[in-house]
């Protein structure tokens, strides 16, 4: 701030004194060049604090540790990263198609609960394995319906039903 009113000041006085300047010097041949010096004279007056400011330039400006260690360790950072973001990732697709198997498996009929909790390959991002948990209507029959939830997650995620883990709420009955 203080550089910036030192420059403001600086040129409000050069401006006063170049006018002055300019009233005294006949309009013949020396009125360019006398310009030409009180533009110089401007330009050093912003030039000069500036210049004064980067030499005392704080810490702050110096290189990230990181551009100062070497391209390995920028590596390694950046391979860190990825690998938590994958992982990251993969997660919150786990969670996603948790959520929408429990969302399609409401739509069976005599379903009036659903939780669903899917592993997948972190690579390809198959599905390898579905636990589900049903709570069924007082009418519905238990073996018939999980079986139909076994045959629609087998349908709409390609996943064998060998690896479909179907239980009613509370572990009554497992299939």
């Amino acid at each position: 701030m203080n550089t910036l009113l030192g420059i403001v000041r600086n040129i409000a006085l050069l401006a006063l004194i170049g006018s002055f300047w300019e009233l005294l010097i006949p309009s013949g041949r020396l009125r360019g060049p006398v310009r030409l010096v009180i533009g110089l004279l401007v330009v050093s007056c912003v030039v000069l604090p500036l210049t004064d400011m980067l030499a005392h330039a704080p810490a702050s400006w110096e290189l990230p540790k990181t551009a100062q260690s070497g391209p390995e360790t920028a590596l390694a950072e950046g391979q860190a990263i990825a690998a938590a973001l994958g992982e990251q990732a993969h997660s919150q697709y786990e969670r996603e198609m948790s959520r929408q198997m429990a969302a399609l498996i409401l739509l069976t009929e005599g379903v009036e609960a659903s939780r669903a909790s899917v592993s997948a390959d972190a690579v390809s991002g198959a599905l390898l394995k579905a636990e589900i948990e049903l709570e069924l209507k007082p009418e519905a029959e238990a073996e018939s319906i999980q079986s139909k939830v076994k045959n629609l997650v087998n349908t709409f995620f390609a996943l064998e039903e060998e690896n479909i883990d179907c239980r009613l709420k509370g572990g009554e009955e497992h299939l």
